[in-house]
């Protein structure tokens, strides 16, 4: 079978979602890292991608794909060492032949990046507002906010950071859709996250379609700690000045119906963490006619060896039961 002529939907008809802060493609260094993203997404084969702090105005240079080790390290604009690559630029193609391109815009790039590791898939779709991108095989629709200008709905804080799109799915479901929400709240204040959430579930929660809402929700769920865990937590918080550990924005999301994907489906393989304190701050909440299998992994991937810097990703498999 010719890879264009390869079917779009998994033999197991399966759903792949990924979400991930990228922290606008740079490590803890500051160096460019849009290659060890783009291969560690593409490892997994995602079918939808949900990124928080994405620029779209970045730039990815071709040169910038190296296994060799950075000379200097920590210098802004400096790129970082790709190891164990799987795309490589000459992956890129130009009807048919392998591109010579020398920069391509970051969506254009995860956009064919992506599409590499999916037999039959050209490039995916893509939508992005206010610091998040939502990257899919299959077709999305923009979905606004109410009544509201984009500028407004996305451009102030009391909003946060909050994109949410129809994909469609009609060939794994062909009677239903799935809507997909991909979010950054607050990082500083439980009480702003809470106005974000509410606002959002007030205004495009929907209990007549499948939806997943993902992202870095910067919140907790204290239930993931044991007494002296939380104890730890609190300490280091406010060592750090934070507030104490929240659990409001958890338990909203419980109460109208989600599902912690990851807590009630995962293998709780590698910890909790999904951040450099040692907690959980991300999140893959699902609603509605969505089976998940036992394969909600949660991952700790290191991108080559950027200073020992984890990086974190949270992924989910599920099906449409409906």
């Amino acid at each position: 079978m010719a890879a264009r002529d390869a079917p779009l939907v998994k033999a197991d008809g399966s759903i792949t979602v990924v979400t991930y802060n990228v922290h606008h493609f740079r490590d803890a260094s500051g160096c460019d890292n849009a290659w060890g993203v783009l291969n560690t997404l593409a490892s997994h084969r995602p079918d939808v991608v949900c990124l928080q702090e994405f620029s779209k105005r970045t730039t990815v240079r071709r040169s910038d794909h190296s296994s060799k080790p950075a000379k200097r390290k920590g210098k802004k604009g400096r790129s970082s060492p790709v190891e164990g690559a799987t795309i490589a630029p000459s992956s890129f193609n130009s009807k048919g032949q392998p591109s010579k391109w020398k920069f391509k815009s970051i969506s254009e790039f995860l956009s064919e990046g992506l599409a590499i590791s999916h037999p039959g898939c050209d490039t995916f779709h893509v939508e992005h507002v206010g610091g998040c991108a939502i990257f899919s095989r299959f077709p999305i629709t923009l979905i606004p906010a109410h009544g509201e200008t984009e500028a407004e709905s996305y451009g102030q804080r009391r909003f946060g950071r909050v994109l949410r799109v129809s994909v469609d799915v009609s060939m794994v479901s062909p009677t239903k859709t799935l809507q997909v929400v991909c979010l950054h709240l607050d990082h500083f204040s439980e009480v702003i996250r809470m106005a974000q959430i509410k606002a959002w579930v007030e205004a495009h929660f929907s209990d007549d379609c499948a939806q997943i809402w993902t992202g870095d929700f910067n919140a907790l769920t204290t239930s993931d700690y044991a007494a002296a865990e939380l104890e730890e937590v609190a300490r280091v918080r406010a060592q750090n000045q934070w507030e104490s550990p929240q659990n409001d924005v958890s338990t909203l999301m419980k109460q109208h119906g989600f599902a912690d994907a990851w807590a009630e489906h995962g293998m709780r393989e590698g910890g909790l963490s999904t951040c450099r304190f040692n907690t959980r701050i991300d999140y893959v909440y699902v609603a509605l006619c969505i089976a998940t299998p036992p394969l909600c992994t949660f991952l700790r991937s290191f991108l080559g060896h950027w200073d020992g810097i984890q990086c974190n990703l949270l992924y989910f498999v599920g099906h449409l039961n409906c």
